[in-house]
């Protein structure tokens, strides 16, 4: 049975811990594409606040990242680790009283910012994600926000943000996960929509693609139109460049 490891630090020195318990829960060679993670994780960590603090936990069992290990990875030659890594942003200092004392759960609520999985799909690792925009830096904008929530260290907290992931390249690409954002944040705000899994992605396009859908090529529009009938959605496809190129905006 493995334990779940909590780290709690100042978010510049996340990236180099985060790292180390890369390397240790994913049995990765020190070597390993450690230059493509690190710049990774600093293009993240570079757009969010200076005074931010992350909780490293690990090893983390991701639904979102188990789907597509056992419809794909675990058939691979290459081994897999099952778990993930979850990082979770909180807005200045949070210490481990934070979870253990009652008079600080409020506070520790109001620090709370979102959180990132990290999968072992190197150099890809950024999976499942909801961060408040205001933990940007730059946050003058405004996002469909729905409620999400976690357990960290036995204590229940909520985030209000859009669902990302970045593409793993192999089960999933920028089709497959648009498609499972937009029915996350529809089936997480509405009852008349439900989240799906990849898996139920490719089990909803299979009977319409004349060619096997693992390792994923991508989705046509016409694909992504079907999958987003078969959950729900009235959908039709307009384009800007032919009869609807001065009305589309009226639509």
């Amino acid at each position: 049975m493995n334990f779940i490891e909590i780290n709690i630090t100042p978010i510049e020195k996340a990236n180099e811990l985060i790292q180390q318990i890369l390397i240790n829960t994913f049995n990765l060679e020190k070597d390993e594409n450690l230059i493509d993670i690190e710049n990774n994780i600093n293009d993240l960590f570079n757009e969010l606040k200076e005074e931010l603090y992350v909780v490293i936990e690990a090893p983390y069992v991701d639904k979102f990242y188990r789907d597509s290990y056992y419809t794909y990875f675990a058939s691979k030659h290459r081994q897999y680790s099952k778990d993930c890594i979850r990082i979770s942003f909180f807005y200045d200092e949070i210490t481990p009283n934070h979870f253990r004392d009652n008079d600080l759960f409020e506070e520790l609520q109001e620090k709370f910012l979102g959180y990132s999985v990290l999968r072992p799909t190197i150099p890809n690792i950024f999976g499942r994600s909801i961060i408040a925009k205001n933990a940007f830096s730059d946050n003058n904008y405004q996002i469909c926000e729905y409620k999400s929530n976690i357990l960290l260290n036995g204590i229940r907290l909520e985030v209000k943000g859009f669902p990302h992931s970045s593409q793993d390249g192999e089960s999933i690409k920028c089709a497959e996960t648009t498609i499972w954002a937009i029915m996350k944040y529809f089936g997480s705000k509405y009852p008349d929509y439900r989240p799906v899994a990849i898996s139920s992605i490719i089990t909803a396009l299979t009977k319409y693609s004349k060619k096997r859908m693992l390792p994923s090529a991508g989705l046509t529009v016409d694909q992504i139109s079907y999958a987003l009938k078969e959950f729900g959605f009235g959908t039709y496809i307009y384009s800007r460049d032919e009869a609807y190129e001065n009305e589309i905006e009226n639509f």
